[in-house]
């Protein structure tokens, strides 16, 4: 398989969460060394997704294999069809961030009790989807679970960071079949017609003289080298008719996941006589939010304190909401 058909994603652009942990907070002042580079230690398997949109369960999955074996020392096979069937979108694909949390929230499932082939065969969409889950199985993921999940900045040195201190990082990108045609992926031209990809980062180092990064496909060991690819430091030059990576980056980095509000960061405030409410984070940001987003924080206007005017810089529209994972 190359590429997705018209019209196709299998990964597509998170909703803003002011509930995300940048890995800006670890990193520190850390540098990259470009020239020596990174790579993880163990050998994956390359798998192969075929005509479903499931490279967001194949991509965490692998992270989830890999965390296991810096763990354990062991090499085992999980499952991405656990990932992706829990969190895919009407059409095909989902979001990052509801992968995130199905591994840190659920873990993942072996791929012997959670088969992601269809009697060995490569999946197909409704495969994917076609997800029935018991007790037993979910005791058997929370033995996989990750720790935390942390946004990382779209810059390609914030990334390889990401890369060589989390154990790899699992990230999307906007590609067109042209563009990843061979191993060196290029961004998007204008015209050509884009689509969604999650990938697993494993490595980052220089490539034909740019800054590189490393990452295992799912698109079986027909596609690239062997199933690996490059992506160089051009992909991440932002342009409005290509804009490369578009969605935030997640790294498995800490030992707590922060699942619901805490009241000690954010204050909820609303404007006398407007309909404008916002949430005042670190006592120096704000964001719009709507009622939806009340709601679903068990809260309402009476819960809200009123001010005459709202000081604080006021950095856009929080949208977060979207389906809660358990």
């Amino acid at each position: 398989m190359i590429g997705y058909k018209e019209g196709q994603n299998g990964a597509f652009q998170d909703r803003p969460d002011f509930r995300d942990r940048p890995f800006s907070e670890v990193m520190g002042a850390a540098k990259v060394d470009w020239e020596k580079g990174f790579e993880i230690e163990p050998t994956l398997k390359v798998e192969d997704q075929n005509g479903s949109g499931s490279c967001v369960g194949q991509a965490f999955s692998k992270y989830a294999e890999v965390l296991n074996w810096y763990e354990t020392g062991k090499m085992i096979d999980l499952s991405a069809k656990f990932i992706y069937g829990q969190i895919y979108l009407p059409s095909t694909g989902a979001y990052l961030r509801d992968a995130a949390k199905i591994l840190v929230n659920k873990g993942d499932s072996l791929e012997s009790v959670v088969p992601s082939y269809d009697r060995l065969k490569a999946p197909s969409e409704r495969f994917m989807q076609d997800l029935v889950l018991d007790q037993l199985i979910l005791d058997n993921a929370l033995i996989y679970k990750g720790k935390e999940y942390r946004n990382v900045g779209i810059d390609i040195d914030e990334m390889a960071l990401a890369i060589e201190a989390g154990h790899g990082m699992a990230f999307a990108a906007t590609g067109t079949n042209p563009g990843w045609a061979t191993a060196d992926v290029r961004k998007p031209l204008p015209g050509e017609n884009k689509w969604g990809h999650a990938i697993y980062a494993i490595g980052y180092g220089m490539r034909n003289g740019k800054k590189a990064i490393k990452f295992i496909n799912s698109w079986g060991t027909g596609w690239g080298e062997s199933g690996y690819g490059w992506m160089n430091e051009d992909y991440f030059t932002q342009t409005e008719t290509a804009p490369g990576i578009f969605t935030p980056l997640y790294i498995f980095q800490g030992w707590t996941i922060i699942d619901k509000i805490n009241e000690n960061d954010m204050k909820l405030k609303k404007e006398r006589g407007s309909a404008h409410i916002y949430a005042i984070i670190n006592n120096n940001a704000s964001m719009i939010i709507d009622m939806r987003t009340l709601k679903a924080l068990g809260l309402s206007l009476a819960d809200l304190e009123e001010v005459d005017v709202i000081s604080e810089t006021k950095v856009g529209t929080l949208a977060f909401f979207e389906r809660i994972i358990e």
